[in-house]
């Protein structure tokens, strides 16, 4: 009780996403736009999450995080695109400007803590904020801007197993978290496997690292918008416990 944690997270993730806005551009089928083939966008991009932690209750903890994420990209449209009430003919130049923000607040209760294993259960609220801007000459430098905003509950499981104590007290331990994300029209998944080691720090202090492999996945359920994305990839995690 009255103990905070403070991390931050290296997500190495590929990035996959498709935009598609809205139903019909001109009485034409809009573009199922992929990130990657047809914008040229960063595939693979070093991310980064800042975490903060409060134990208020012996079993209980509020905890806040937050990863922003932005990509740029200039292409030439590989196919003609239909987005918003835009043509982009093949061949065209394009600049693409992409913002991510993926931010939790919310309540921890851990129900079972014992001296080698602990069950963490996360009930927080999602704020998804995403702005797609797809600029050419065509449209005067300004074709379509995509702009999204979810407001999603999240709930999720965290386990950690213990595996080995050392004599300094230091501990190797499975740790690993799945996070299950609805409302808003969007289902979105947060998966964990992974290791850490903590490491004693004396004064009630204590350092971590985890590391493992991190799967996100956020997908739209509309017939009108489409901006999924799938992330994954391995992950580096250090924080401080005090």
């Amino acid at each position: 009780m009255g103990q905070w944690e403070f991390g931050i997270q290296a997500f190495f993730a590929t990035i996959d996403g498709t935009v598609k806005s809205p139903a019909l551009v001109s009485g034409l089928p809009a573009s199922e736009i992929d990130f990657d083939s047809d914008l040229a966008l960063p595939v693979h991009q070093t991310l980064w999450e800042y975490k903060g932690r409060y134990q208020f209750r012996p079993s209980w903890a509020l905890f806040y995080s937050i990863m922003p994420i932005h990509l740029e990209a200039t292409n030439i449209a590989p196919r003609t695109l239909y987005i918003g009430q835009i043509t982009i003919p093949q061949g065209t130049t394009m600049k693409t400007n992409w913002d991510f923000v993926y931010q939790r607040v919310g309540l921890v209760y851990q129900p079972i803590f014992s001296c080698n294993a602990n069950v963490s259960i996360y009930a927080s609220w999602l704020f998804n904020d995403q702005k797609f801007q797809l600029s050419s000459t065509v449209c005067a430098g300004k074709c379509a801007t995509v702009d999204r905003t979810r407001q999603m509950v999240m709930t999720g499981i965290g386990i950690e197993k213990c595996i080995r104590t050392l004599c300094n007290g230091a501990t190797l331990s499975c740790d690993s978290r799945v996070d299950i994300g609805f409302l808003d029209g969007v289902f979105a998944l947060d998966v964990e496997p992974g290791m850490r080691f903590s490491i004693p720090l004396n004064c009630g202090r204590w350092g971590y690292v985890r590391g493992g492999y991190r799967y996100l996945n956020f997908k739209e359920d509309r017939d009108d918008l489409r901006l999924d994305t799938v992330m994954q990839g391995g992950y580096a995690e250090m924080g401080l416990i005090f």
